[in-house]
């Protein structure tokens, strides 16, 4: 592997973290589909973003690209896996079990120098249900959380928990749903955050995800909490 820029680097007894790095080849997705944007510097977050039912990882990356550069964060965007019998692009329905994603997620920080207390998830719909599956199977990997028009949560309670974010729109029909996750999350002690968006239906909850407003909003939040120490 080739030398890479950006590590910390001693001079004259001062450290100097942050530094730009390079691109290089390895900064490649790490599986079929998936789409991966690294930051500019060391050290920065990672995002993970969740596509929903028949939609690819390549259109929910481009819904917070250009917040990911504005803001220097990494983010990746993982495509339901056909090599592990996911066949409708749909995260809910296939299940599976979600080591695949931490494993890449555990990879891709570490060899692009992110900060593991600062790695997020952000879902829509599909994707939302699918990590409110398992999120008693995800661990301490993930800061923080932000649903974003999909929701499920039925299992036991999750440790360690996690701050959640929460945008749904009423005229949505999985409003119902998605409020029995959120009353889920808050009987499990889960901080949680909720942005209802009257008049809105679910296809309305997509587009303003997309909006400046919003990616603002979900960026602050994601921001506001990184991992506690344990």
């Amino acid at each position: 592997m080739s030398p890479r820029l950006g590590l910390a680097v001693i001079v004259a007894g001062v450290a100097l973290v942050g530094t730009a790095r390079t691109a290089r080849a390895d900064d490649a997705p790490p599986c079929e589909g998936c789409v991966f944007v690294p930051a500019e510097s060391d050290g920065r977050p990672l995002l993970i973003v969740m596509h929903g039912d028949d939609q690819t990882a390549a259109a929910m990356a481009d819904a917070f690209r250009a917040t990911a550069k504005e803001r220097d964060w990494a983010l990746f965007a993982p495509q339901c896996p056909v090599k592990l019998k996911c066949d409708q692009e749909s995260f809910w329905r296939w299940n599976g079990d979600p080591s695949w994603l931490g494993n890449m997620v555990d990879a891709l920080v570490r060899d692009n120098d992110l900060d593991r207390d600062r790695v997020h998830l952000a879902t829509w719909s599909g994707g939302g249900s699918y990590i409110g599956y398992r999120l008693p199977e995800l661990g301490p990997r993930y800061a923080s959380i932000a649903f974003l028009g999909g929701a499920a949560y039925f299992g036991p309670c999750a440790k360690p928990k996690v701050p959640v974010f929460f945008l749904a729109g009423d005229k949505s029909p999985y409003f119902t749903w998605i409020k029995q996750a959120r009353d889920r999350f808050l009987s499990c002690g889960h901080d949680l955050t909720w942005k209802e968006l009257k008049g809105k239906d679910h296809d309305d909850e997509w587009h303003i995800i997309g909006s400046p407003t919003m990616q603002a909003t979900v960026f602050d939040f994601l921001e506001a909490h990184p991992r506690a120490r344990r």
